[in-house]
């Protein structure tokens, strides 16, 4: 299984570290296989038994995702992909990847289109 639903309901507090910012490759913001666009935003996730810790959210959204730092949010749809690659020197590199499919300021309702994606892989 190479992408892992994450269990919101263990999550006690999520608060935004960086603005969004495009998600760029290659001096070019990336998109989803939809066309669109990918933000990254940093989010600080304290959940139960587990400390916190601060994770590189992409989110595919029309504009910026409206949130700034300090801001308690709430995400929709968060999910962590495992990837592997080679390396132009040949290493094996690998990871984890973070996205959600929707960021909101907490108290506000989750709206499709203002930061949501359709949870498609990237391009």
């Amino acid at each position: 299984m190479n992408v892992i639903p994450v269990d919101m309901s263990q999550v006690l507090a999520a608060v935004v570290m960086s603005g969004a910012v495009p998600a760029m490759f290659d001096g070019k913001q990336r998109s989803n296989f939809d066309g669109v666009p990918l933000w990254e935003v940093e989010v600080a996730l304290a959940v139960t038994g587990g400390g916190a810790s601060v994770l590189r959210l992409r989110i595919a959204a029309a504009s910026a995702p409206g949130v700034s730092v300090g801001q308690s949010v709430k995400l929709s749809g968060l999910r962590a992909r495992a990837w592997e690659m080679e390396g132009p020197d040949g290493t094996r590199r690998h990871g984890v990847s973070w996205s959600a499919d929707s960021i909101a300021r907490a108290g506000l309702p989750m709206t499709p289109g203002a930061g949501s994606g359709s949870g498609k892989r990237e391009s």
